[in-house]
């Protein structure tokens, strides 16, 4: 999100040990800071030495404290900044002059939309000078797009009331002159600039009093970094969360809620768009794509890695699981269902696992498919697979369907199976009537049904069996 101003005052500092600053910030969003938001405060006197100087307020990190030592007046500046509680601050308590003949002037600046973890994008930079009052402060380069460029400063003169300072490029430039009896002088401001890109050096400020050899100077520049955009829309809710790193992008966009959770590592992009619900998590790696996108409800989650894509659609409900590896795609489309649509793996599918049902399907691999597993039902299909299929194993049914392999097949299952259990190997399966029950628990070669078996079981070796009639038990 972007940084905005708040507003900002000033106010000489007081002769006894304290000064107290009650907010009224002018020129921004409100007339006090709230909750979350940056608070800068400078202090600055002109002395004959070095004195100690800051912020009393419990809270407060002062960024720098400079010092620069010339003839007629010294320049003493500190800077420290907070970020505002649950209970903001009313005021803020800094360090007084101590003398009626010491000046001096404190500026508060503040920001809303700075990091909460990172306040500062670089480290801050000094610059103290001599033999002039005019600030010059120094270079800085912030890495992050939408930093914000903040400049402080301090003149230490004498015996001229018109030493003001200018600054025309910084934004709600605040500043003051304070003066006393004893004729010395301290003018102090502060101002903002938005950064754009590479290094930033902000230009000598302009001092309105005649300058002299025995006056000092003394200045800050700071980079305040952007609160991280969520990178979600929603006309309900939508989250975004990122504890790993994102190199490309993380995207929520409902019209109910999304969720996106990355632990791991996103090299690609993890994207939930659904009119109720989608969630997409990783706690692993994905270098491809992870996308959610239902009319009621989505959700992929990858434990290993995807090295393509894992998608969901569906219009009620449709679930990618991924615990293992897949280096093509889970789903042609991901998943398609009326209903509900899931798909499992466990081990890798080096191929691809497809569902598509008008009411449920489901796909689980526990070890490997090197081509494809396909349910496709208009009430239920399901295919397992415990071992391995080279070629395909699938499933078609109008009521139900069931195909499951815990060995090898090496040629395929098709057609409406009420039930199929293999748990050898077999080189071919055809069924094109109606099995109640086949076990197969050696080797088969071939095995062809054209008629009604109510019963076949084959516990040695067959190299060949042709039922065209009714066998009712062998």
């Amino acid at each position: 999100m972007a940084i905005e101003y708040v507003g900002g005052q000033t106010q000489a500092l007081s002769a006894s040990g304290s000064t107290t600053v009650t907010f009224a910030l002018t020129g921004g969003l409100a007339s006090a800071p709230a909750d979350g938001d940056m608070v800068l405060v400078s202090v600055a006197l002109t002395n004959t030495s070095d004195v100690s100087i800051g912020v009393l307020t419990t809270g407060y990190s002062e960024i720098a404290e400079l010092y620069s030592n010339d003839t007629d007046a010294d320049a003493n500046l500190s800077l420290s900044w907070k970020r505002m509680g649950a209970s903001p601050d009313a005021s803020v308590q800094v360090s007084g002059t101590g003398s009626a003949g010491v000046p001096g002037i404190v500026c508060v600046q503040v920001f809303r939309g700075v990091d909460d973890t990172t306040a500062f994008d670089v480290a801050s930079t000094t610059n103290t000078g001599i033999d002039s009052a005019i600030p010059n402060p120094p270079s800085i380069t912030p890495v992050t797009s939408g930093a914000v460029i903040v400049v402080a400063g301090m003149s230490a003169h004498k015996g001229d009331t018109s030493g003001t300072l200018a600054a025309s490029y910084l934004s709600n430039f605040r500043t003051q002159v304070a003066r006393t009896s004893l004729y010395t002088d301290c003018t102090s401001g502060m101002g903002y600039v938005e950064w754009t890109s590479g290094a930033y050096d902000p230009a000598a400020w302009t001092f309105g009093a005649s300058d002299s050899a025995t006056y000092s100077n003394a200045s800050v520049t700071m980079a305040l970094r952007p609160a991280a955009s969520s990178g979600v829309t929603g006309t309900a809710s939508g989250t975004a969360d990122v504890t790993g790193s994102a190199s490309a992008s993380v995207a929520v966009a409902a019209a109910g809620s999304g969720t996106v959770g990355l632990t791991g590592s996103a090299a690609g992009s993890v994207a939930v768009s659904a009119s109720a619900d989608g969630a997409a998590s990783i706690s692993g790696a994905a270098s491809g794509a992870v996308s959610v996108s239902a009319v009621m409800a989505g959700e992929t989650s990858i434990t290993g890695t995807a090295s393509a894509s894992v998608q969901v659609s569906a219009v009620w409900s449709g679930e990618a699981t991924v615990t293992g590896s897949a280096t093509g795609t889970v789903g042609d489309s991901g998943i398609t269902g009326a209903a509900s649509g899931e798909v499992s793996v466990t081990g890798s599918a080096i191929g691809s696992v497809q569902v598509s049902a008008a009411a449920a399907g489901a796909v689980t691999i526990t070890g490997e498919a090197a081509a494809s597993v396909a349910v496709t039902s208009s009430a239920q299909g399901e295919a397992s697979i415990s071992g391995s299929a080279i070629a395909a194993v699938q499933v078609r049914g109008s009521l139900d369907g069931s195909a499951e392999v815990t060995g090898q097949a090496v040629g395929s299952i098709v057609s409406r199976v009420t039930t199929l259990q293999i748990a050898g190997v077999v080189s071919a399966v055809t069924i094109a009537g109606t099995v109640q029950a086949n076990t197969v628990a050696g080797v088969a070669r071939g095995h062809s049904v054209s008629g009604i078996v109510a019963a076949s079981r084959i516990a040695g070796r067959v190299s060949g069996h042709v039922i065209n009639g009714i066998w009712r038990a062998a």
